[in-house]
Protein backbone atom coordinates (compact mmCIF):
# COMPACT_ATOMS: atom_id res chain seq x y z
CA UNK A 1 0.00 0.00 0.00
CA UNK A 2 2.87 2.35 0.71
CA UNK A 3 5.09 1.55 -2.28
CA UNK A 4 2.92 2.81 -5.11
CA UNK A 5 2.13 6.28 -3.71
CA UNK A 6 5.82 6.78 -2.97
CA UNK A 7 6.74 5.73 -6.50
CA UNK A 8 4.24 8.20 -7.90
CA UNK A 9 5.77 10.96 -5.78
CA UNK A 10 9.29 10.15 -6.97
CA UNK A 11 8.13 10.25 -10.59
CA UNK A 12 6.12 13.45 -10.19
CA UNK A 13 8.81 15.19 -8.14
CA UNK A 14 12.25 13.54 -8.42
CA UNK A 15 14.32 15.84 -6.20
CA UNK A 16 16.59 15.40 -3.19
CA UNK A 17 14.08 16.67 -0.57
CA UNK A 18 11.31 14.35 -1.76
CA UNK A 19 13.73 11.41 -1.85
CA UNK A 20 14.91 12.09 1.70
CA UNK A 21 11.36 12.46 3.00
CA UNK A 22 10.30 9.33 1.14
CA UNK A 23 13.01 7.23 2.78
CA UNK A 24 12.17 8.83 6.11
CA UNK A 25 8.59 7.66 5.66
CA UNK A 26 9.82 4.16 4.80
CA UNK A 27 11.82 4.09 8.06
CA UNK A 28 8.72 5.23 9.96
CA UNK A 29 6.64 2.51 8.32
CA UNK A 30 9.20 -0.17 9.16
CA UNK A 31 8.85 0.81 12.81
CA UNK A 32 5.30 -0.55 12.68
CA UNK A 33 6.16 -4.20 13.28
CA UNK A 34 8.52 -3.77 16.28
CA UNK A 35 5.98 -1.40 17.79
CA UNK A 36 3.28 -4.07 17.53
CA UNK A 37 5.60 -6.57 19.20
CA UNK A 38 6.34 -4.19 22.08
CA UNK A 39 2.63 -3.44 22.47
CA UNK A 40 2.01 -7.17 22.90
CA UNK A 41 -0.08 -7.40 19.73
CA UNK A 42 1.96 -10.34 18.45
CA UNK A 43 1.42 -12.30 21.64
CA UNK A 44 3.29 -12.69 24.94
CA UNK A 45 5.73 -15.23 23.49
CA UNK A 46 6.83 -12.80 20.75
CA UNK A 47 7.17 -10.06 23.34
CA UNK A 48 9.43 -12.21 25.53
CA UNK A 49 11.62 -13.62 22.74
CA UNK A 50 11.69 -10.66 20.34
CA UNK A 51 11.16 -7.77 22.72
CA UNK A 52 14.81 -6.64 23.12
CA UNK A 53 15.50 -6.86 19.37
CA UNK A 54 12.23 -5.10 18.59
CA UNK A 55 13.14 -2.30 20.98
CA UNK A 56 16.51 -1.79 19.26
CA UNK A 57 14.92 -1.90 15.84
CA UNK A 58 12.25 0.59 16.86
CA UNK A 59 14.88 3.03 18.14
CA UNK A 60 16.94 2.64 14.96
CA UNK A 61 13.92 3.18 12.70
CA UNK A 62 12.74 6.17 14.73
CA UNK A 63 16.18 7.80 14.58
CA UNK A 64 16.45 7.12 10.85
CA UNK A 65 13.00 8.53 10.16
CA UNK A 66 13.75 11.62 12.24
CA UNK A 67 17.13 12.28 10.60
CA UNK A 68 15.92 11.77 7.04
CA UNK A 69 12.73 13.72 7.64
CA UNK A 70 14.61 16.63 9.22
CA UNK A 71 17.08 16.73 6.31
CA UNK A 72 14.28 16.71 3.76
CA UNK A 73 12.37 19.48 5.53
CA UNK A 74 15.55 21.54 5.90
CA UNK A 75 16.06 21.39 2.13
CA UNK A 76 12.39 22.08 1.38
CA UNK A 77 10.74 23.92 4.29
CA UNK A 78 7.66 24.52 2.10
CA UNK A 79 6.65 20.92 2.88
CA UNK A 80 6.04 21.95 6.50
CA UNK A 81 2.83 23.63 5.35
CA UNK A 82 1.40 20.26 4.32
CA UNK A 83 2.95 17.74 6.69
CA UNK A 84 0.40 18.20 9.47
CA UNK A 85 -2.18 16.02 7.67
CA UNK A 86 -0.17 12.78 7.42
CA UNK A 87 1.35 13.30 10.87
CA UNK A 88 -2.02 13.90 12.47
CA UNK A 89 -3.54 10.90 10.74
CA UNK A 90 -0.54 8.77 11.76
CA UNK A 91 -1.17 9.68 15.40
CA UNK A 92 -4.79 8.57 15.10
CA UNK A 93 -3.64 5.34 13.42
CA UNK A 94 -1.36 4.79 16.40
CA UNK A 95 -4.34 5.13 18.73
CA UNK A 96 -6.27 2.60 16.65
CA UNK A 97 -3.31 0.21 16.78
CA UNK A 98 -2.97 0.58 20.54
CA UNK A 99 -6.66 -0.22 21.00
CA UNK A 100 -6.71 -3.09 18.49
CA UNK A 101 -9.01 -1.38 15.98
CA UNK A 102 -6.67 -1.01 12.99
CA UNK A 103 -8.35 -3.93 11.17
CA UNK A 104 -11.86 -2.47 11.41
CA UNK A 105 -13.43 -0.74 8.40
CA UNK A 106 -12.77 2.64 10.02
CA UNK A 107 -9.19 1.63 10.79
CA UNK A 108 -8.55 0.46 7.23
CA UNK A 109 -9.94 3.72 5.82
CA UNK A 110 -7.81 5.69 8.24
CA UNK A 111 -4.67 3.84 7.18
CA UNK A 112 -5.61 4.45 3.54
CA UNK A 113 -5.97 8.17 4.19
CA UNK A 114 -2.64 8.27 6.04
CA UNK A 115 -0.65 6.62 3.27
CA UNK A 116 -2.32 8.67 0.55
CA UNK A 117 -1.92 12.00 2.36
CA UNK A 118 1.85 11.51 2.52
CA UNK A 119 1.95 12.26 -1.22
CA UNK A 120 1.13 15.92 -0.63
CA UNK A 121 4.13 17.08 1.46
CA UNK A 122 6.53 14.70 -0.31
CA UNK A 123 5.52 15.91 -3.76
CA UNK A 124 5.56 19.59 -2.80
CA UNK A 125 9.03 19.11 -1.29
CA UNK A 126 10.20 17.87 -4.69
CA UNK A 127 8.79 20.86 -6.55
CA UNK A 128 5.39 19.55 -7.66
CA UNK A 129 2.41 21.86 -7.38
CA UNK A 130 0.05 21.38 -4.41
CA UNK A 131 -2.88 21.07 -6.83
CA UNK A 132 -1.32 18.16 -8.74
CA UNK A 133 -0.40 16.36 -5.53
CA UNK A 134 -3.90 16.84 -4.17
CA UNK A 135 -5.17 14.93 -7.20
CA UNK A 136 -2.59 12.18 -6.63
CA UNK A 137 -3.55 12.02 -2.95
CA UNK A 138 -7.25 11.80 -3.79
CA UNK A 139 -6.74 9.05 -6.36
CA UNK A 140 -4.66 6.93 -3.99
CA UNK A 141 -7.03 7.39 -1.07
CA UNK A 142 -10.02 6.39 -3.18
CA UNK A 143 -8.08 3.44 -4.59
CA UNK A 144 -7.04 2.11 -1.20
CA UNK A 145 -10.46 2.76 0.33
CA UNK A 146 -12.28 0.88 -2.45
CA UNK A 147 -9.83 -2.01 -2.27
CA UNK A 148 -10.05 -2.23 1.52
CA UNK A 149 -13.83 -2.25 1.37
CA UNK A 150 -13.83 -4.94 -1.32
CA UNK A 151 -11.49 -7.16 0.74
CA UNK A 152 -13.65 -6.65 3.84
CA UNK A 153 -16.71 -7.59 1.81
CA UNK A 154 -15.00 -10.73 0.49
CA UNK A 155 -14.06 -11.86 4.00
CA UNK A 156 -17.57 -11.02 5.19
CA UNK A 157 -19.08 -13.17 2.45
CA UNK A 158 -16.88 -16.11 3.46
CA UNK A 159 -18.14 -15.76 7.03
CA UNK A 160 -21.76 -15.25 5.96
CA UNK A 161 -22.02 -11.89 7.73
CA UNK A 162 -22.79 -8.21 7.07
CA UNK A 163 -24.72 -8.18 3.75
CA UNK A 164 -24.81 -4.37 3.94
CA UNK A 165 -21.05 -4.34 3.51
CA UNK A 166 -21.38 -6.38 0.32
CA UNK A 167 -23.85 -3.85 -1.09
CA UNK A 168 -21.59 -0.93 -0.20
CA UNK A 169 -18.57 -2.66 -1.75
CA UNK A 170 -20.47 -3.02 -5.03
CA UNK A 171 -22.17 0.38 -5.05
CA UNK A 172 -19.25 2.64 -4.11
CA UNK A 173 -16.96 1.63 -7.02
CA UNK A 174 -19.82 2.39 -9.40
CA UNK A 175 -20.36 5.80 -7.86
CA UNK A 176 -16.63 6.48 -7.85
CA UNK A 177 -16.36 5.60 -11.54
CA UNK A 178 -19.26 7.88 -12.40
CA UNK A 179 -17.58 10.67 -10.43
CA UNK A 180 -14.29 10.06 -12.25
CA UNK A 181 -16.08 10.25 -15.60
CA UNK A 182 -17.77 13.50 -14.57
CA UNK A 183 -14.49 15.06 -13.40
CA UNK A 184 -12.70 13.97 -16.57
CA UNK A 185 -15.44 15.56 -18.70
CA UNK A 186 -14.98 18.80 -16.75
CA UNK A 187 -11.33 18.99 -17.75
CA UNK A 188 -9.60 16.86 -15.12
CA UNK A 189 -8.40 13.80 -17.08
CA UNK A 190 -6.26 12.58 -14.16
CA UNK A 191 -9.51 11.37 -12.59
CA UNK A 192 -9.44 8.50 -15.10
CA UNK A 193 -6.56 7.05 -13.06
CA UNK A 194 -9.14 5.80 -10.58
CA UNK A 195 -10.84 3.59 -13.18
CA UNK A 196 -8.71 0.44 -12.61
CA UNK A 197 -9.48 0.49 -8.88
CA UNK A 198 -13.20 0.97 -9.53
CA UNK A 199 -13.38 -1.96 -11.92
CA UNK A 200 -11.26 -4.29 -9.78
CA UNK A 201 -13.15 -3.46 -6.58
CA UNK A 202 -16.52 -3.93 -8.27
CA UNK A 203 -15.52 -7.33 -9.64
CA UNK A 204 -14.07 -8.44 -6.32
CA UNK A 205 -17.26 -7.41 -4.53
CA UNK A 206 -19.38 -9.68 -6.72
CA UNK A 207 -17.12 -12.67 -7.39
CA UNK A 208 -17.17 -15.48 -4.87
CA UNK A 209 -13.56 -16.15 -3.85
CA UNK A 210 -12.55 -19.49 -2.39
CA UNK A 211 -10.53 -19.15 0.83
CA UNK A 212 -7.58 -20.85 -0.87
CA UNK A 213 -7.56 -18.11 -3.53
CA UNK A 214 -7.21 -15.13 -1.17
CA UNK A 215 -3.51 -14.81 -2.05
CA UNK A 216 -4.54 -14.43 -5.69
CA UNK A 217 -6.80 -11.57 -4.63
CA UNK A 218 -3.84 -9.89 -2.98
CA UNK A 219 -1.76 -10.11 -6.13
CA UNK A 220 -4.69 -8.88 -8.20
CA UNK A 221 -4.86 -5.77 -6.02
CA UNK A 222 -1.12 -5.25 -6.45
CA UNK A 223 -1.70 -5.35 -10.20
CA UNK A 224 -4.55 -2.88 -9.78
CA UNK A 225 -2.30 -0.47 -7.88
CA UNK A 226 0.31 -0.79 -10.63
CA UNK A 227 -2.36 0.07 -13.20
CA UNK A 228 -3.40 3.12 -11.16
CA UNK A 229 0.24 4.23 -10.95
CA UNK A 230 0.71 3.82 -14.71
CA UNK A 231 -2.50 5.77 -15.32
CA UNK A 232 -1.29 8.61 -13.11
CA UNK A 233 1.98 8.76 -15.02
CA UNK A 234 0.24 8.81 -18.40
CA UNK A 235 -2.38 11.38 -17.39
CA UNK A 236 -0.25 13.80 -15.40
Amino acid sequence: MLVFPLLSVLVFAPAAPSVLLTFGLVFAFLAHEPLLILLGRRGPRALRSLGPAARRRLVFMALGATALGAAGLWLAPVALRFIAWPLGLAVVVGVFMATGREKTVAGELLVSATFASACLPLGVAGGASPASMLWVTGVWFATFALEALAVKATLSRLKGKRPGLLFAAAALPTLALLLAIALASLGFPIAWALAPACVASFVLAWVHVHPRKLRVVGWALVGTDAAVLLSLLLLR
